[in-house]
């Protein structure tokens, strides 16, 4: 694992997803919709922020996994935020020209997800595919003017708290498989 600094900004795990658990992910996950974003923007304005499919992996062996994986990074880690629950992984898919998702946050840490009163607490990305498939699409963080660039390979993940602004930049080759996911906990007090 890696940490890159002290200040609780995100959690590198290089080469921790195998190369063919990413394949297995892809392969049987293929049910693609239009990525939404919450405010439901529709056409030009969607386009503008977001432009991705998405797919959902319902699955328990696959909550249960990621989930512990981002249990064992938030009690290593130390921020030991109250953990409950995950969310069906995300998979999702920019296709060259323009696939991106600008800037963003998956919650504030205080508007329920659901009629579970929970909200996402840790942010969870795995890229599935070889960099050398695609060109562009890479993952940001921006925690002040200046962005953390990310570089992602196959089967190496990032965990990050849920209310930091992230985006995945246009994809100008190709295309970029990854699985988001996010775990949930109480609202922050």
């Amino acid at each position: 694992m890696t940490k890159p600094d002290n200040n609780y900004t995100y959690w590198t795990l290089n080469d921790y997803i195998p190369s063919d658990v990413c394949d297995v992910l892809l392969k049987n996950n293929s049910d693609w919709e239009t990525g939404q974003i919450q405010s439901e923007e529709e056409g030009d304005n969607l386009k503008k922020h977001r432009i991705s499919d998405v797919s959902w992996v319902n699955n328990d062996f696959w909550n249960k996994t990621f989930l512990s994986i981002i249990r064992d990074i938030n009690h290593e880690w130390g921020i030991n935020f109250d953990i409950q629950a995950i969310q069906s992984p995300q998979l999702t898919r920019y296709v060259a020209p323009g696939g991106h998702y600008d800037y963003h946050v998956d919650s504030t840490g205080v508007w329920p997800e659901s009629d579970s009163g929970l909200v996402r607490k840790l942010s969870m990305v795995c890229l599935l595919n070889n960099r050398s498939e695609f060109e562009g699409g890479n993952f940001e963080l921006k925690l002040s003017s200046n962005p953390i660039q990310i570089s992602l390979n196959k089967g190496d993940v990032i965990v990050f708290p849920s209310y930091f602004l992230h985006r995945v930049t246009p994809v100008t080759r190709g295309t970029r498989y990854s699985v988001v996911c996010w775990a949930l906990g109480n609202m922050f007090k």
